[in-house]
């Protein structure tokens, strides 16, 4: 007897960019300001406003952070 392949389809989440900003509307009416990557010696950055400062996080320390299993 086959088994059928159960078909997951992942939910589609509309992110709507608001015309002539950097500012997309995430789901649950949230607004998020799109950031450039800067290159410094090679390495890429980004400069988020972080608890009222202006950050500089390397794109690869972003990563693991995003990646990191969140503690229960």
């Amino acid at each position: 007897m086959l088994k059928k392949k159960t078909e997951t389809n992942p939910e589609v989440v509309a992110i709507r960019e608001v015309p002539g900003t950097s500012y997309v509307i995430l789901p649950g009416n949230r607004l998020a300001r799109l950031l450039k990557v800067s290159v410094y010696n090679g390495k890429e950055y980004y400069n988020p406003i972080i608890n009222g400062d202006l950050q500089r996080i390397a794109r690869d320390e972003l990563m693991t952070l995003v990646d990191k299993p969140k503690a229960d």
